[in-house]
């Protein structure tokens, strides 16, 4: 018998043993010998020290916008949103007068968009930014598609009540209510492009773009393009284009910009 092979009967022996010490050891949702197991396994120190260098996920200040494996919140599902220690609730304090001017605007934007990094703990762990699919009613994040509400609906809820970042903003008047019984909070919306979710497909929200096509599953393979359409063939430059192999959708990005998903299919 393969070394490998009494390492599995091992564990499955293991596994079967109500006094098993062996699984006490093994980190939750972790499944031995799967293929992530055998691609760890054949990794050397080298790649390994490579990977744990790379961001998990990447802020692009100048197109307010995240780049994440699975997903991000907008605030603390365990606080409401307009409590003072989420991110949106307020105006980024800063040393310098604001004048409203729109360098000071986008100055408040990155201070802000950073602090949704920083300051939201579900953000700050790895676990979530590489496996959050949705939030089960217990606020709890969980990487099942199917229990609970999406984070990109959260996402995308939280966005919509963004208002500015207006005078009104800092002064005592100031109501977290909307004229329409709405709760509107001092931002500016950002948008999250993301993967991880295949059974999902295509997931174009306002604020959040889901490229996870299922590629890997023989379906499509997908990516976001956005400037200027002149490094696409011809055959793409088209707002909108379909066929079986490739297509061109094209869609809103940002605040006033476009985008295309351009998508092709995997044989």
């Amino acid at each position: 018998m393969q070394g490998e092979d009494v390492s599995r009967k091992w564990v499955e022996e293991e596994s079967n043993s109500i006094g098993g010490k062996w699984r006490e050891k093994i980190p939750k949702g972790w499944n031995m010998f799967s293929d992530h197991y055998k691609i760890a396994r054949d990794m050397s120190q080298r790649q390994y020290a490579y990977l744990l260098s790379l961001p998990i996920v990447l802020h692009v200040p100048s197109a307010h916008t995240y780049i994440v494996h699975a997903g991000l919140l907008p605030h603390d599902p365990t606080r409401d949103p307009t409590h003072p220690r989420q991110p949106l609730s307020h105006v980024p304090s800063l040393s310098l007068n604001i004048t409203g001017n729109e360098k000071d605007i986008q100055r408040l934007r990155v201070l802000q968009e950073q602090a949704l990094l920083h300051d939201i703990p579900q953000n700050k762990d790895p676990w979530v930014k590489m496996n959050i699919r949705s939030v089960k009613k217990n606020n709890r994040v969980t990487k099942h598609s199917k229990i609970g509400t999406p984070w990109s609906e959260i996402w995308g809820a939280a966005m919509e009540t963004c208002v500015g970042f207006g005078l009104e903003a800092w002064g005592d008047e100031y109501d977290l209510m909307g004229k329409k019984g709405k709760k509107s909070l001092p931002c500016r919306p950002s948008t999250v492009v993301y993967g991880h979710a295949a059974s999902r497909g295509l997931d174009i929200k306002r604020w959040s773009i889901g490229t996870d096509t299922g590629c890997v599953y023989g379906r499509r393979l997908s990516a976001l393009v956005l400037g200027s359409s002149s490094n696409l063939p011809s055959s793409l430059r088209e707002a909108d284009n379909f066929d079986d192999d490739i297509s061109l959708q094209s869609l809103p990005y940002g605040d006033d910009g476009r985008g295309r998903i351009v998508s092709v299919k995997c044989h």
